[in-house]
């Protein structure tokens, strides 16, 4: 009669019984035999090369502790029993295998039942050397196609690279990192493109989590696993076992997603929800805030802070960040803001400090993005070289409330066909053919603070025999200075407001906007700047340097003139041939180019103290000039210019109003050898006799302006048509 395995009693009424029988070396073979089919007596002994008795007395043991039976046929099989303590004893098997390893790693802190399963691992390879199970890892994540997974105490640097090749061929990756994990001293040396996967925050494509502690060197894809144990200490010294064979993948992969369940989100900092006010319909925020703490350590720094503002929507700065050879781009819409002011200083600093120079990099900052909405605030830049902030288009820009210094500008500027140029903060758009970015929803630039030579504040650069002072002098601008421009915006589309801005020392530009649309509202308000060094003369200016500068069509000449308004601003320049403010029209008048026809100069305070021109208003139409304070001393306080007709557009300056400006405090410079020498018209009024200084001077390309004026003010009006109004005397 056959008897069922499902039938078999089980006659175990010991343990150690079982113990003992399984123990014998033949036995455990006879087993495993029954466990790859059924055999008859003769085809056990025949195979494991026993004689026939020994073999019958081996099965009849094996059959009295209820491990195998025998069919109607003299098969003998492995009873559900015998099956179980089979897989049992492979875990034994293994361990005791590998009994020298497990002496000296523990499993003590794994879940049970990958205890119990460990002899999964039966196929794999034991690796007792560090480089080897090492580059055994470096080969799972090179071969990878679909996944990698891996838990680790510490990054490899060999592996970091290998893990950027890998998601740049769209392989997923997740991994499980120490709750208060940061980087070993070795792995902050490595590039940081390299050092971007330790700094990474969590994506699409690269997922983190974060356990109290590791228990487990884990790496597994679909090809491969590799996993290393603890020692008792619970340090890892990266031996291990590696395995390709699928039983032993499962069991990795499994260990794997057991602590990935058990794992929380890696993140930087708490996440708090942010959504940014706006007109428009919010968008979906995925990821918030992350706050970031600096490392002063650009193999950290720049990566860490490059992934905050592409993943997150508000990035807080802690401390220093040194961003080395590069800058950071900005590309979606997000607020940058530093943590912490001191006595009006914000407390984080970003900058460079390591560029070649001349630097042909762009910029510490860039921003570029269609319809972005972006925020920099409360931070410090500073040792920058180029341009520290260059945005480059999008919806709506505000840069508030930011310090930005350097020592000197001298040889760190960007360079230009014309000079090394050095700029704050810079707003354009790349191609004037790009409508949709040129920020329609404004650009904000307020309460921020600009010096450009810390290290020069009185008496400015000097150079060997002070020929600074020699007004023929122009210095090297590749070499021996530079073009300093504090705040430049060009082709802006909506409205611009730039106030409450400190800009110190600067040498060429202290604010300049030009080249904006039509549809541009410019105002430039409460700003306060401030030169104590010698300028620059940039593309051959005869001024050395101007406060504020307006042009409707400088670079572009497809532009007309934009609204403006410049009020309450305050311009203080110590260096000889500085100007106050300029309004000027096109240089030329290519097609499509334009003048201003419009436009307010209010309630300035100037102060020359060896300057050029006050205010000056050139190739441009009702523009209006009232309330300003004049001191110090100066050429000309006011000047109107223009030029003739290109082709059958008028060059002249006409319709400009004057009034009620207090020239009381400036002193009209008596012409000199300097003045006389550029005695042709266009810098200075020429005579036979040589130059003419005055008050107001309104040249032969100015059309009827109206001028109001003290009776002992001068006046040189070679226009037409233009209006004089001396008022009484008080």
């Amino acid at each position: 009669m056959e008897r069922s395995k499902d039938r078999f009693p089980v006659p175990l009424d010991n343990f150690y019984d079982l113990l003992f029988e399984v123990s014998n070396e033949d036995r455990h073979s006879i087993l495993l035999q029954l466990e790859k089919e059924p055999m008859s007596v003769t085809q056990i002994a025949r195979t494991l090369h026993l004689s026939l008795p020994e073999t019958s007395r081996h099965v009849s043991r094996l059959g009295d502790v209820g491990l195998m039976w025998k069919d109607s046929d003299g098969q003998h099989h492995l009873t559900h029993f015998g099956e179980l303590v089979l897989k049992q004893l492979r875990e034994m098997e293994f361990s005791s295998e590998h009994s020298e390893y497990f002496t000296g790693h523990t499993t003590g802190s794994f879940p049970p039942e990958f205890v119990k399963r460990i002899g999964d691992l039966v196929d794999s390879t034991r690796v007792q050397n560090v480089m080897n199970f090492l580059h055994s890892v470096e080969n799972l994540i090179r071969d990878a196609e679909e996944y990698v997974w891996f838990q680790c105490d510490e990054y490899t640097m060999s592996t970091l690279p290998l893990i950027e090749e890998a998601l740049d061929r769209g392989v997923e990756f997740r991994i499980i990192e120490p709750e208060n994990y940061a980087p070993s001293e070795g792995i902050i040396t490595v590039s940081p493109k390299e050092l971007s996967i330790v700094s990474r925050p969590t994506s699409q494509s690269l997922m983190k989590m974060t356990l109290e502690s590791v228990d487990v060197f884990l790496y597994v894809s679909e090809k491969m696993a590799a996993v290393a144990l603890p020692t008792g200490s619970g340090k890892f010294d990266y031996l291990g076992f590696t395995a390709t064979d699928s039983r032993s993948i499962r069991w990795c992969s499994d260990l794997f997603l057991h602590y990935w369940e058990q794992a929380r989100p890696k993140t930087y900092a708490p996440v708090i929800e942010y959504r940014r006010p706006s007109a428009k319909p919010p968008e979906p925020v995925s990821l918030g805030k992350i706050i970031l703490e600096g490392a002063n350590d650009p193999k950290v720094d720049l990566r860490a802070l490059q992934d905050a503002v592409d993943n997150y929507d508000e990035v807080v700065l802690r401390g220093n960040f040194n961003l080395g050879l590069d800058g950071i781009v900005i590309t979606k819409s997000c607020v940058l803001r530093g943590e912490g002011i001191d006595c009006g200083i914000p407390l984080t600093k970003v900058y460079n400090n390591c560029w070649q120079v001349p630097t042909t990099n762009e910029s510490l900052i860039t921003c570029s993005g269609g319809d972005t909405e972006v925020v920099i605030e409360n931070i410090h830049f500073t040792e920058f070289k180029g341009r520290c902030m260059a945005c480059y288009g999008g919806n709506r820009l505000t840069i508030r409330n930011n310090r930005i210094t350097i020592p000197t500008g001298v040889k760190l500027g960007l360079r230009m066909t014309y000079g090394d140029m050095i700029i704050g903060i810079w707003v354009s758009n790349r191609s004037s053919g790009q409508v949709d970015n040129r920020y329609p929803g404004g650009v904000v630039i307020e309460g921020n603070h600009l010096d450009f030579a810390l290290s020069h504040l009185q008496g400015g650069h000097v150079s060997p025999g002070n020929i600074w002072d020699d007004p023929e002098y122009r210095p090297d601008l590749f070499d021996e200075y530079y073009i300093g421009m504090g705040i430049g915006v060009i082709n802006v589309g909506g409205e611009v407001l730039i106030q409450d801005n400190t800009v110190r020392n600067t040498n060429s530009v202290g604010v300049s906007v030009a080249d904006c649309m039509t549809s541009a509202n410019v105002k430039i308000r409460s700003n306060e700047i401030v030169s104590e060094i010698y300028g620059a003369h940039p593309l051959g200016w005869p001024e050395s340097g101007v406060g504020i500068s307006l042009h409707s069509a400088q670079g572009r000449p497809n532009r007309s003139g934009f609204e403006f308004e410049v009020s309450g601003n305050k311009i203080r320049c110590r260096k000889r041939l500085y100007g106050g403010i300029n309004v000027s029209g096109p240089f030329n008048a290519p097609e499509g180019s334009g003048k201003f026809t419009g436009g307010v100069v209010k309630e300035n305070s100037v102060h020359l103290e060896n300057g050029a021109v006050g205010i000056k208003v050139g190739r441009s139409d009702h523009v209006k000039v009232a309330g300003n304070v004049l001191t110090g001393r100066a050429y000309y306080g006011l000047r109107v210019h223009g030029r003739g007709y290109a082709g059958d557009v008028t060059m002249y300056a006409e319709g400009n109003a004057f009034k009620d400006n207090d020239m009381d405090g400036l002193e009209i410079k008596d012409p000199d050898s300097y003045s006389d020498s550029q005695a042709d018209g266009l810098i200075f009024k020429g005579s036979p006799e040589g130059s003419t200084t005055a008050n107001i001077w309104l040249d032969t390309h100015s059309r009827d302006n109206s001028v109001e004026v003290k009776p002992e003010e001068t006046v040189i009006d070679e226009g037409e048509g233009n209006r004089t109004e001396r008022l009484e005397a008080p």
